[in-house]
């Protein structure tokens, strides 16, 4: 029993590990194999489409081509889309800075005036208590003679610490430390004025400038769609490699359980496209009916993030929720 448990808590380590390192490689190996499930996940969806074509007898490069064109331009378009309505966004968000800064004024205030009204109720109790367990004596000699002893002993410590101000070596040194500062100030008033002027950059240096953020994006966008040209021509070729790694007993049921998978796999990425779609399009045109600005923007956000299980609809949700009430009184 006892053997048992141990085997039972051990092979749960070691598939907790094993988890935890297949995370930390996908995350470190991200930069390569993200453009590889880009493309894997790009051809499963164009290849019904490529198909398609050559069943009416259209070669298989013209057919991928002609696919990866469509694709390639519905991308585009959308990638135009989403940079046209990002700075319009961005050129709006200043009208709405002020109208942002009011609403959070008013919920500080209202905050503040709550936190205040408390601490002075509690300081209000503390001291109904303290006075309750004070001895009556002790009150009573404190509001009788309690001013003039306390103006005595002030004014004897005031005279004694102006005394010892005048006479502390802190005091004579922050003296010559003054003098000394205001003989250097005489001795600058010669000194020449110096200006630092920069040269305007170069048309080279802004092209780089300008070029610089999007040659990271531009490089993968153009290793994914080289891999899933590659894929979409070479399809059979890569289906009898993996069943060649699969291995050879059977041939025929694993040829079928590829084909069985290829196809399921690809209809629910279609499925799940056309689902997206369909959300995408019915938030961007309900945002725009009651007037938040940049609809088109959050319905594209809302297809592409809608991939992201559990948490896409959420961040869909809070960010046109923040700009709206940023908008509206």
């Amino acid at each position: 029993m006892a053997k048992r448990s141990l085997d039972s808590a051990t092979s749960k380590l070691l598939t907790l590990v094993g988890t935890a390192l297949a995370v930390l490689s996908l995350y470190f190996a991200k930069e390569i194999l993200l453009p590889f499930f880009l493309a894997i996940f790009l051809s499963f969806i164009l290849h019904p489409l490529a198909r398609g074509l050559e069943r009416f007898r259209v070669p298989r490069a013209a057919a991928v081509l002609t696919v990866m064109l469509l694709a390639c331009g519905m991308i585009g378009s959308i990638g135009w889309l989403v940079t046209n309505q990002v700075i319009d966004l961005s050129g709006k968000l200043p009208e709405y800075k002020g109208n942002l800064i009011e609403k959070v004024r008013a919920v500080k205030g209202a905050t503040r005036g709550r936190i205040q009204r408390a601490s002075q109720t509690i300081e209000e109790i503390g001291k109904e208590l303290a006075g309750d367990n004070a001895p009556e004596g002790t009150r009573a000699g404190t509001s009788n003679g309690g001013t003039g002893n306390e103006m005595a002993v002030g004014e004897g410590t005031t005279d004694e610490s102006q005394r010892r101000a005048d006479h502390s070596p802190i005091f004579d040194y922050l003296v010559r430390s003054g003098l000394s500062m205001g003989d250097r100030e005489q001795d600058n008033g010669d000194a020449v004025e110096v200006k630092v002027v920069s040269l305007p950059p170069s048309p080279l240096t802004q092209f780089q400038t300008w070029l610089g953020p999007l040659v990271a994006p531009l490089t993968t966008a153009g290793v994914v769609l080289v891999l899933t040209l590659f894929l979409l021509l070479q399809r059979e070729k890569m289906r009898n490699r993996v069943l060649q790694l699969v291995g050879s007993g059977n041939l025929r049921t694993a040829t079928e359980a590829l084909d069985d998978i290829t196809r399921r796999v690809s209809n629910l990425l279609r499925m799940q496209l056309l689902v997206n779609s369909l959300y995408g399009v019915s938030v961007g045109v309900g945002l725009y009916l009651i007037g938040v600005p940049n609809a088109i923007l959050w319905g594209i956000l809302g297809l592409l993030l809608r991939f992201l299980p559990y948490v896409g609809p959420w961040i869909v949700a809070i960010m046109p929720i923040s700009l709206s009430m940023a908008v509206f009184d």
